[in-house]
Order: C-alpha cells, then sequence, then structure tokens
C-alpha cells in the first residue's frame, strides 16, 4: 500500500510517531497517551505510529516489527481507570496498514463528547489533561479544566446556577420592565405576567425558587451594571461598525456599542441597542405581503439577528475575551468566548441543539427571540445560498478557546476577482471547473486556502479536494505550504502564472498595493506584486516606502527588492554600484 501522508494532513490533525521501544520490536510511545488525550479533548485527530517526519512534509516509515504486541498495550491501557479516564475508541479505530513492506498503525482518535469532557490521563484531571494547538499537546490550565467540568454537566448548566448573595435589587429594572413589555406585546394573556416581578423571575429562570438569588442567567440578563462587574468580572459585550475609511486598529469607530456604565451593560439591553445597527443598511428588494404592504423584514435581515442571538446564546460568559461583533461594509463576524459543545460539521447539518446556556436562549425564545433551535444555522446558510454569497464560515479558534461565525456579503465568484484571474492566467483559467475556479477565487480573496475550508465552500468530500488541490498545484495554479498540522496554498504569481499564458500580477491591479496599505503584515508574493505595481515608473527606495505606507526601508531592501532585483524582475537605475545614493528601480 501506498499513503502520501502529506495528503493525510489535508483533512484533519494528525501526528506520527515511532514505535520501536528499547530493542527495535516495537512499544507504544510514552508520549502516546499526552497525544490521545489532547485530540480528545480537542477536534480529534489521527496518530500515526511507526512513521517518523523527519522534517516538514519528509516521512520516514520505519514500521513496528511486533504489531500485535503494540495493540495489546493500547486497549490494556485504555481501559485501565487508573491511567486514562476514558476510553472512546472502537477496533474500527486502530488501522493496521503495511507501508513499503512495513507495517504501520493508523489510530483514529475521535472527538469526545462533552459529557465525556475532560478526558485526563494518570487518575489527575488538574495535571493530567491536555489539548491540542499548533504546536502540538499542550497541558490544561486548571481554568481551562474547571471549564470541560462545567461544560460536561448537561444536568445543571452554568446559566441556571446561583451567583451567591445577588438578589433582585442587583438587577436593572427598566430591563425586567422592556422584558415583559416584549412578552405582553407577543402573548397578552401569558399567565407568568399575572404575578409580580419576583414570581415572573423565578417563572423564567432569572430567580432560584429556593432561595431567590439570582441565577446566572438573571444575572447577565437583567443584571445592571455593577453587579455585572463585581458578579462577572471578565464579563463583556462588544459591538463595533468599521466604516471603509477605518479599520480594525483604529481608534476612531463608525459607530460602537461597549458597556461603560452609560447603561445596564445586560444582553437584553445590548440586543436591543446592537440589533437595529447590525441590520441598519441592508438591502432591501420590493416586496408586497398579502396586504399589499411592503415588506421590510428580509430572510437577511432576520439571519442577522439569529447570528446575534447564537453568539449570546452559546457564549461562555466567565472567559477573559467577551462576545465580540464587527460589522463591515462587506460582512459580519461573530466571536464568542468558548468552543462548539459538539462538532461545528453536525451544528451545519440541522437538527442538533446543545445551547451552554438554555436558560438564557428559553428567556430569549419566550419573547420570539431566537425560537429556531437547532435549524438557526441552516436558516442563515439557506439565506445566504440564495443570495448566492460566500458561504458562511463557522469555525473554532483553539488558540483562543473561541467560536467565530463570518458571514460575507460577497459572491462567490466576484466579478472584480475573476477579472484578475483571467489576466494573470490567460484563457487557461475559463478552462477550469467551477470548484477549481472557486479554490483560486478563495485563495486570492483571503490569501491562503486549505481543503478544510474549501470543504466549507463546495459539496466535495475532503479526499476529492485533495485531488483538486493537487492538480491546480500540478497545473501552476497554486503554491502548497507546509506548517505543522496542515497544508495550505495560495496562488502563483509573476513567473509561474505567465507560464501558463497569463500575464501574472497585473500592474494595472491596483488590489495588491491596496492589500498592503490596509494591512501591517501580508504574504511576502503580495507584498512583491505591489513592489512591482509600484515599479511601473521608476522609483526610489523612499518612494516605494511611501507608497507602500511602510516606514522600514532596510526591511523593504533586504527582503523583498534585493531577491526580485536577484529574480530579474527589477532593474537597477545604477546596476554597477548597488549602493549608489541616487539608486532606482523599474519593474521588467
Amino acid at each position: 500500500m501506498t499513503i502520501d501522508f502529506n495528503d493525510l494532513k489535508e483533512n484533519s490533525d494528525y501526528e506520527f510517531k515511532l514505535a520501536e521501544g528499547q530493542f527495535g520490536q516495537g512499544e507504544l510511545p510514552k508520549d502516546f497517551w499526552k497525544t490521545y488525550v489532547a485530540m480528545a479533548n480537542t477536534d480529534g485527530g489521527n496518530i500515526i505510529l511507526g512513521v517518523r517526519e523527519v522534517k516538514e512534509g519528509v516521512f520516514e516509515v520505519n514500521g513496528i516489527k511486533n504489531v500485535e504486541h503494540v495493540k495489546k498495550t493500547l486497549w490494556d491501557t485504555i481501559n485501565n481507570k487508573d491511567k486514562v479516564s476514558a476510553s472512546i475508541l472502537y477496533e474500527a479505530d486502530v488501522m493496521e496498514e503495511i507501508v513499503n513492506g512495513k507495517k504501520i498503525l493508523i489510530i483514529k482518535i475521535p472527538r469526545a463528547a462533552r459529557n465525556k469532557r475532560p478526558i485526563y490521563i494518570n487518575n489527575n484531571p488538574k495535571t493530567g489533561t491536555y489539548i491540542r494547538r499548533h504546536e502540538g499537546d499542550y497541558q490544561c490550565t486548571e481554568d481551562e479544566v474547571k471549564r470541560m467540568m462545567t461544560d460536561s454537566d448537561v444536568t445543571h448548566p452554568w446559566d441556571v446556577k446561583t451567583v451567591q448573595g445577588y438578589t433582585l435589587r442587583d438587577l436593572d429594572q427598566n430591563a425586567i420592565q422592556g422584558y415583559k413589555n416584549y412578552l405582553r406585546a407577543k402573548n397578552p394573556t401569558h399567565v407568568f405576567l399575572q404575578s409580580d416581578d419576583l414570581n415572573f423571575l423565578r417563572n423564567i429562570g432569572a430567580v432560584a425558587r429556593e432561595t431567590d438569588e439570582i441565577t446566572h442567567a438573571g444575572l447577565i440578563f437583567f443584571g445592571n451594571h455593577q453587579a455585572l462587574t463585581h458578579g462577572l468580572p471578565y464579563f463583556s459585550l462588544d459591538y463595533r461598525e468599521i466604516s471603509k475609511e477605518s479599520n480594525l486598529n483604529d481608534s476612531r469607530w463608525a459607530d460602537r456599542v461597549i458597556s461603560d456604565g452609560s447603561w445596564a451593560g445586560n444582553i437584553f439591553n445590548f440586543y436591543f441597542k446592537v440589533a437595529p445597527k447590525l441590520v441598519s443598511g441592508l438591502k432591501i428588494p420590493f416586496k408586497l405581503d398579502k396586504d399589499l404592504s411592503r415588506v421590510d423584514d428580509t430572510p437577511t435581515h432576520q439571519s442577522v439577528r439569529e447570528a446575534l442571538i447564537n453568539t449570546l446564546i452559546h457564549a461562555d460568559h466567565t472567559g477573559r475575551v467577551g462576545v465580540r461583533i464587527f460589522k463591515y461594509p462587506d460582512r459580519f463576524e461573530f466571536f464568542n468566548f468558548g468552543t462548539f459543545l459538539f462538532p461545528p460539521k453536525e451544528a451545519l447539518r440541522g437538527g442538533k441543539s446543545e445551547c451552554r446556556n438554555p436558560t438564557i436562549q428559553k428567556i430569549f425564545a419566550l419573547i420570539g427571540i431566537g425560537e429556531k433551535a437547532g435549524s438557526g444555522l441552516i436558516s442563515i446558510l439557506q439565506t445566504w445560498k440564495e443570495n448566492q454569497w460566500r458561504k458562511p464560515l463557522l469555525e473554532e479558534l483553539f488558540e483562543t478557546n473561541e467560536t467565530r461565525l463570518e458571514l460575507r456579503m460577497i459572491s462567490l465568484y466576484p466579478d472584480h476577482l475573476i477579472e484578475g484571474l483571467q489576466h494573470r492566467f490567460g484563457t487557461t483559467f475559463n478552462q477550469l471547473d467551477q470548484t477549481e475556479k472557486l479554490a483560486l477565487v478563495v485563495a486570492e480573496s483571503e490569501d491562503r486556502l486549505t481543503n478544510r475550508r474549501l470543504q466549507d465552500l463546495s459539496d466535495l468530500h475532503g479526499r476529492d479536494l485533495t485531488y483538486l488541490l493537487k492538480g491546480l498545484v500540478e497545473k501552476g495554479f497554486l503554491s502548497p505550504f507546509e506548517d505543522r498540522q496542515s497544508r495550505y496554498y495560495t496562488v502563483n504569481l509573476g513567473d509561474k502564472a505567465q507560464s501558463l499564458g497569463g500575464k501574472g500580477a497585473s500592474l494595472g491591479d491596483k488590489s495588491y498595493l491596496a492589500k498592503v496599505r490596509e494591512s501591517k503584515r501580508v504574504r511576502a508574493d503580495i507584498m512583491e506584486a505591489a513592489i512591482l505595481e509600484i515599479c511601473v515608473e521608476e522609483k526610489t527606495i523612499e518612494q516605494i516606502a511611501t507608497e507602500l505606507g511602510r516606514k522600514d526601508k532596510t526591511t523593504l531592501r533586504k527582503h523583498f527588492i534585493s531577491k526580485l532585483v536577484k529574480n530579474g524582475r527589477l532593474e537597477l537605475k545604477h546596476p554597477d554600484s548597488i549602493n549608489h545614493p541616487h539608486q532606482a528601480y523599474k519593474a521588467k
């Protein structure tokens, strides 16, 4: 059997380990269990025994002489509670393969269910719990372990537990009355409205019946600023609107809503402050209802509000990073602390709902907000598909323990990007199929492309996309790069593009220069393309730096201009004197 180990890294997290043992007959590596629990506590993955990754993309198959001994050790250990807290492997997850005449083991580690986490070793969750991060297996902090344990308690979720010492006086009365008015408008005869405030709050889960203490749901939903600040020191809700003239690092926002003491700062007030701002300016197609009244609330409006609600009810509100929502001219981004309680792919299929804050979800649903439990994300996907916009991106950011939802309001195949790629690659671009074109468009617009990202945007299986991407590399459209966890691709620029019949990076295309000016960090190939764009006419290093918006001329000269000169893509005004005081550069 032949295995392309680089292809394996396309689709999921892989770890390669030797399993020779002291006498070369085969032993389960001592660090196997750290990787097992780390993958189980994160997003799963695969451990390949008998193979060593010499360097990025280069593998050495050593094999395992006594495979049965290694397998027996694995099953004996995984079923020993003193060594491993839980076994989530089935026999089918341990596969024996022969590569180059040598036996190896491929062990598929699934993502652990929330009620199984944390999975840990040596009978000690404090010291034996690990998660996967970019560089490998990392021991969890005590705080991270506590969060996993909190999330694993399905019968007693965090938001139903009480905040000791907090009572009705710690809630914002205006928020309570405002909520009751919304409920009254939706259901005037609702039985909850017949009771006083205390019993009303008991009925909706904001106050505990036994103690009359506020629940976490009650504090977050109705709390006043002082109570929220002292009860949840890191609680934060932040909305920012970024205009074309500003950027994420600019202190001048087009609009911002953040708890600053001028309002209560709870999620009830936040939702009704932010929801109208989010949908303001969305294009509304002319449409009449059955009463011939214009319909101003479109599926797009509903989907954006649904994304806002999802962020608020799924967030871990005890995290050091709060809810952050960004509105750009062409997209929305929603961040919340806490990763998914189940695999995101299941959420994208719909029908399954595991909410981190079910009481908060119910309180919203009582007034008709976020009622689509388990199907809200599907509605968003359907709306974006009907508009022929880029498929929403839902991702877990394990480095920061966050979830991010991005909703781009741009075409799958934007005209300006298609024209730029046609200019660069010539008629060969038009001969590609739709998924191949999509791959190039995404790589161009997002600066890099992974197999997983293309899976999010297309209907093809990851394995099929591996072959598709490999084909685009072989044809010269994409360049592959490796990091420790995965392979990613960028669009070819310059000479490789020209060999396909195109003109390479277009000197008349201002997108590269714009990208450099808008961002402090860009890929090297984009920086090079921007420099070539500037140097249509002869330019000095000072002029190049000014047009790029960069101050460090030494870095520009050392890392970019010298390379372009060496490759023959820039010519010198004074070729006989590289350090000439009046040296200038021009694109060939």
